[in-house]
């Protein structure tokens, strides 16, 4: 099934085309928050995989579309 999620993830992101990759060590989360919060710098940005901490919990979001001050979160799901 996990298999599956990563397909339906790909696909989602051809819909969101252009996107940015927040890649690296899936356990340093400060590296991954640092580079989402540099790339929402940009007033018109794509990111794949962002980062966020809140609340001194961790949360990753598949697919952040942001336009001026409009944030659209995308989570994608799969079911087997």
């Amino acid at each position: 099934m996990a298999q599956g999620g990563f397909q339906v993830e790909e696909l989602a992101r051809l819909e969101y085309e252009g996107g940015i990759l927040v890649e690296g060590n899936p356990w340093d989360y400060d590296l991954a928050v640092e580079k989402t919060n540099e790339l929402l710098k940009q007033d018109n940005v794509t990111i794949y995989e962002p980062a966020f901490l809140f609340n001194n919990c961790f949360i990753r979001v598949d697919i952040l579309v942001k336009r001026g001050d409009i944030v659209e979160l995308i989570e994608v799901k799969v079911k087997s």
